[in-house]
């Protein structure tokens, strides 16, 4: 019987090596490349200014190329409010999101592993009702708000102050886009929404209605904690992007109208009435919004302190009954990654953050 001839050591090594080096048929498409790495990012061009800053991302050139060069591709899915973009998180069909920050919080709490990478905003969400109405008031009141978003917790913010719950009043689930329409036509007595909704509607109606709770409101780029560790350029390059692009907003003015048309593009597609705004002015409100974080994405030193805001929130969010009474502040203070921006500043040169390439449509 003929015998096989063994192959020289040298030969099968070179094939381990060649196999463990080439792509693999399942990563390769018809031609034989290697496929890219979608990566899904969720952004809420009803929330701002995440969403204009989201949509500036999808123009950025030279993010495109980095991404290209890590091979990955990014896949922009816009959607409705913080509770739709926490659902994607947490069923890993997201890997990046734009997330206020008890949305945040709640999701980190209940187990979703998550980075915030970047501080997007600053300002404030509210209850907004009838001039002289008093937080105390909402008691038997319909208030409008939308489920699991930084509206409901401003909302529960607000009744605690007062020594109510959510028990004491009757909540109407609502877009934030309906929300004004139902308070004028006395479909509900209040509302309760994250910015810019309270302030168009305030500007609107000055005479007519106010803010009846204020609670200060921070949002935040959120990254899938496996992929960032499994990839850690990919959240360095994503914190590269928004300092660039913060940096070309408060350099140019054309550039806020640029980003505000792309931002009210996106607001068409989800609210074709809501984008009725003009560029200007919503411009302008981005100009506002950004300059209230100085045009950059660093988070606050101590943000993630034992006394801090946030802990106060998770505690309120305890309190409550949004988070289980057991789970320990030290599994949300772990999640804000303050280096990620830190090393982008430090390397400006490699990170391109001066270099402002947008697509010109």
């Amino acid at each position: 019987m003929p015998t096989i001839p063994m192959l020289p050591r040298f030969a099968v090594i070179l094939l381990i090596l060649l196999a463990l080096v080439l792509p693999h048929p399942s990563r390769c498409d018809a031609k034989g490349n290697a496929k890219p790495e979608t990566v899904v990012f969720t952004y809420q061009p009803l929330a701002s200014p995440g969403g204009a800053l989201a949509a500036a991302l999808k123009h950025d050139r030279v993010l495109r190329e980095e991404l290209t060069r890590l091979g990955v591709s990014l896949q922009m899915v816009p959607v409705r409010d913080g509770c739709e973009a926490a659902s994607y998180l947490s069923s890993g069909k997201a890997q990046v999101a734009t997330l206020g920050d008890m949305p945040f919080l709640k999701a980190v709490s209940s187990g979703v592993p998550l980075y915030a990478i970047a501080l997007i905003k600053q300002n404030y969400g509210a209850v907004v009702g009838p001039m002289g109405l008093l937080p105390s008031d909402l008691k038997g009141k319909r208030i409008a708000n939308t489920f699991g978003s930084t509206g409901h917790y401003v909302l529960l913010k607000t009744l605690s102050n007062s020594g109510l719950t959510e028990s004491d009043v009757t909540m109407v689930p609502l877009e934030v886009t309906e929300m004004e329409e139902a308070l004028l036509k006395g479909k509900v007595d209040a509302y309760a929404a994250w910015a810019p909704t309270p302030e168009l509607t305030l500007a609107r109606y000055p005479d007519r209605f106010a803010a009846i709770g204020k609670h200060r409101s921070l949002s935040f780029a959120a990254f899938s904690k496996n992929l960032a560790d499994r990839r850690p350029e990919l959240p360095r390059q994503m914190a590269a992007a928004l300092v660039r692009c913060m940096k070309w907003l408060a350099k140019e003015n054309r550039a806020l109208e640029r980003v505000a048309g792309w931002n009210l593009q996106d607001v068409k597609s989800l609210q074709p009435r809501q984008a009725s705004r003009e560029r200007r002015s919503q411009a302008e409100d981005l100009r506002r919004e950004l300059s209230a974080i100085a045009f950059t994405p660093r988070m606050p030193k101590g943000i993630d302190a034992e006394g801090g805001s946030m802990a106060e929130e998770f505690r309120f969010l305890k309190k409550v009954g949004k988070i289980p009474p057991t789970v320990p502040w030290q599994m949300c203070q772990g999640a804000f990654r303050l280096d990620y921006v830190d090393q982008v500043l430090r390397n400006a040169a490699k990170y391109r953050i001066a270099r402002f390439d947008y697509d010109q449509n």
